[in-house]
């Protein structure tokens, strides 16, 4: 028997957690954190009843209690233990401050104060580090690594020699797929793993490259049914967008949240006119490098590579240095339209080497054409490896590990590798079979989307992501890979 530790913060996935837990208590021992800091979130007690071989930690009340004497002091000797400051375990909500601030003129977020910090940051530690010492978890899961306890339980862990889970949705190869996750950039242990050792692929995984091979050269990008619904809606259908305004309105948890809501959707409508009428519908006919922008605020980016968040400074630099011919074409994610405005893209409209594309502009066209893509952490980014484009990376996602992609330190170096004529990974068909394999060899069914909605249902969800986690503790015993493995590690 196995010990599992899960972090699950309530709300959306409370009841899919509580399924999860359910169909692990069967065969593992399961340790679950309920919660996160504020006061709002929390799980429902209906989705964790009756679940076997379960012991269940309050977070708040948990770090509450063990946030006492000098935090400041305390941190300090944290930080030394976990290679992790205090500040750093919570930069994904303060960078994520800002842009709802940007954005929505509001914030009804964490950490407003250094003592909601310290508090957290030191109770946390003090909380997981007695979990593992009484509990011994052989895994960790959360969602995502963006919180302050659930990054301190990362660093636990990774000292442990322990691996802490997220997970992202897969949409190369279809709807309702995931991989797992490590890492605050996102790495894809089992992706690293299978890339480097191709002999232990499935003949099953190497069927599945050849069928999305095939897809590709018939020119079929699959595009996920959730941003195929947003394009709908941005094409005109009202009924989708009234629906999307209601759910928004409708989630609200208290009276701040509705009015940052009703903030958002009388933004998003005023900058939809400028957006309409600014925002080119053809693909550039000279050679461009193509960026698609992230949304934003998530932690695709204000976690996974704070560096970057700026994606507008991004551009600035790839306009202000590019050569001349190249031009620099910039989407709008169909997710992010109308949220961004004049403010942010008419200084980027301004130079004269830059085009900014509508997101009814088709994807798959765009990146075919492109002379390069630069990606910081996005799905353009895979896309682009399996079209076999050159890919410039600026984050460092799971698949910056395809040998013929470049890492960049700096957006303007993509010039530099553009100008090099042993770049050239169209011709890489052998190693890009092996890179497309390993991903299917590391890719899992989460279960199917719900109508406007990629998250499937949680009777669904849990028990697919059970059976994927013990598959990942049997790949682990299998293998005896470890977190330090990977490259990088956090």
């Amino acid at each position: 028997m196995k010990t599992v530790l899960i972090f699950s913060r309530g709300a959306r996935l409370s009841a899919t957690f509580g399924h999860l837990a359910r169909e692990l208590g069967k065969k593992h021992r399961v340790i679950v954190v309920f919660r996160i800091w504020n006061e709002a979130t929390a799980h429902d007690p209906a989705d964790w009843a009756g679940i076997d071989n379960l012991v269940s930690y309050d977070l708040r009340a948990g770090t509450k209690a063990r946030a006492t004497g000098d935090l400041k002091a305390r941190a300090q000797e944290i930080e030394k233990k976990i290679d992790l400051t205090a500040y750093q375990s919570a930069a994904n909500y303060l960078l994520y401050r800002r842009f709802s601030e940007d954005y929505f003129g509001a914030w009804t977020g964490l950490y407003d104060s250094e003592r909601d910090i310290l508090e957290e940051f030191v109770g946390s530690h003090s909380l997981v580090a007695e979990i593992f010492a009484k509990h011994k978890p052989d895994l960790v899961f959360c969602e995502t690594p963006d919180l302050i306890s659930h990054r301190v339980a990362q660093a636990v862990a990774l000292k442990h020699g322990v691996f802490t889970l997220g997970f992202m949705f897969n949409n190369l190869f279809g709807d309702g797929l995931l991989n797992f996750t490590f890492g605050c950039n996102y790495r894809n242990p089992m992706l690293e793993y299978f890339y480097r050792n191709g002999g232990e692929v499935s003949d099953a995984a190497r069927a599945k490259a050849d069928a999305l091979a095939e897809k590709l050269a018939r020119g079929q990008v699959h595009e996920a049914g959730y941003i195929r619904e947003y394009k709908q809606t941005i094409g005109g259908r009202r009924a989708g967008a009234l629906k999307r305004v209601a759910r928004r309105v409708s989630s609200a948890l208290n009276v701040a949240e509705l009015v940052l809501a009703g903030k958002r959707v009388l933004w998003a409508a005023r900058n939809k006119l400028w957006l309409n009428r600014h925002l080119k519908r053809e693909i550039p006919a000279e050679p461009y490098v193509l960026v698609s922008l992230h949304y934003q605020p998530e932690a695709s980016t204000c976690l996974a590579a704070p560096r970057w968040v700026d994606q507008d400074k991004i551009v600035e630099q790839l306009a202000i240095n590019a050569p001349a011919g190249i031009r620099i074409a910039v989407k709008e994610n169909p997710r992010k339209f109308g949220l961004r405005g004049k403010n942010y893209f008419a200084p980027l409209k301004a130079f004269k080497n830059v085009d900014l594309l509508h997101p009814l502009v088709p994807n798959e066209k765009l990146i075919r054409n492109a002379s390069a893509i630069l990606s910081i952490t996005g799905t353009v980014g895979i896309e682009g490896i399996a079209l076999g484009k050159k890919v410039g990376i600026l984050g460092r996602p799971s698949y910056d590990v395809f040998e013929g992609a470049r890492k960049l330190d700096a957006p303007e170096e993509i010039f530099t590798h553009l100008a090099d004529p042993s770049w050239n990974p169209e011709a890489m068909r052998d190693e890009r079979h092996a890179f497309l394999a390993a991903m299917a060899e590391a890719t899992f069914v989460f279960g199917k989307p719900q109508k406007g909605d990629p998250w499937p249902r949680p009777e669904d969800a849990g028990p697919n992501l059970a059976r994927a986690l013990d598959g990942f503790l049997a790949f682990l015993d299998r293998t005896q890979f470890k977190p330090s493995q990977l490259s990088p590690a956090l």
